[in-house]
């Protein structure tokens, strides 16, 4: 949330959350907290600092009908290693760059190999 500490953001990162947090306010995206923001604020501002201090207020969000290549595309060329899956203005989910190429990954496992010629 806009009002948690950067203390709150720290304890999501080091219970395994990801990197890259979106920022809710009542269900709606806000903003994100990159992880290079939110290291930078600890070491200038404390702890206690709110997140809204320091969250970037122009990002990115993907709808959970977008192809995951064009979503992957989208994540290589930004600063972001991650990006909030928003439906209806609510999020739904988050991607990051890390689980998304391991989707693409499987979904290449998956399909028949091309080179291979056809059974008799």
């Amino acid at each position: 949330a806009p009002d948690d500490t950067l203390q709150r953001a720290v304890e999501h990162t080091l219970a395994g959350f990801h990197l890259d947090f979106p920022v809710v306010d009542k269900q709606r995206v806000v903003g994100v907290l990159t992880r290079r923001d939110l290291l930078a604020a600890l070491a200038k501002h404390g702890q206690s600092a709110k997140v809204e201090q320091v969250m970037q207020r122009q990002f990115s969000t993907a709808d959970p009908s977008e192809e995951s290549q064009d979503v992957f595309s989208r994540l290589e060329v930004s600063d972001y290693r991650s990006l909030p899956v928003v439906e209806q203005g609510r999020v739904v989910g988050i991607l990051t760059t890390d689980n998304v190429r391991e989707f693409l990954r499987i979904q290449s496992a998956l399909l028949p190999d091309r080179a291979s010629p056809a059974p008799a």
